[in-house]
C-alpha cells in the first residue's frame, strides 16, 4: 500500500467529477465537460463539493479505490460474517481507517477493513455513491 495524497472532487450542483485536482491553492481545475473552473480555496470552502480521498489501493481490475466508491466483495470467505452477507458496500473513512460497512440479510451492519479485503485480492469497484 502506498500513501499518495490524491483525491477527487464531486460537484453536487453540476453532477460531475472535476478533472485533476492538485494540492496547490493557485491552480485552477476544470470540470470534465470543461464548462466550470475552480481553485482549491473555492472547493474546500464550499458545500457544493464533496472531496473524496484516494485510499492508496486498487481493486482486482487495477481501478483506483476512493472514498465513496461502491465495492463488491467477490469472495465471501474473507468476510467476518458466517451467514447471509450482502456483499456490496460504500468505502468510508471510520475508526481511523478506510473500510466498508456490509450488512447481513437481517440488517446487522459490520465495519470491514478495506485493507484486509484488498490484501485478500477480492474486491471490485462497481460504482460510486454519486451513481457515476
Amino acid at each position: 500500500m502506498n500513501s499518495i495524497l490524491k483525491f477527487r472532487v464531486w460537484d453536487k450542483v453540476r453532477n460531475v467529477f472535476l478533472d485533476s485536482v492538485y494540492c496547490s491553492p493557485y491552480l485552477y481545475h476544470t470540470s470534465k465537460d470543461g464548462d466550470a473552473i475552480y481553485n482549491l480555496y473555492h472547493i474546500f470552502n464550499n458545500n457544493n463539493f464533496v472531496i473524496e480521498r484516494f485510499t492508496g489501493l486498487k481493486d482486482i481490475n487495477n481501478i483506483e479505490i476512493y472514498e465513496g466508491d461502491i465495492i463488491e466483495v467477490t469472495d465471501s470467505d474473507c468476510l467476518k460474517f458466517s451467514f447471509d452477507i450482502i456483499n456490496k458496500g460504500e468505502v468510508i473513512w471510520d475508526y481511523c481507517s478506510f473500510g466498508v460497512v456490509l450488512k447481513d440479510a437481517g440488517g446487522l451492519r459490520e465495519f470491514n477493513s478495506l485493507y484486509y479485503l484488498w490484501e485478500k485480492g477480492k474486491i471490485k469497484v462497481i460504482g460510486n455513491k454519486h451513481g457515476k
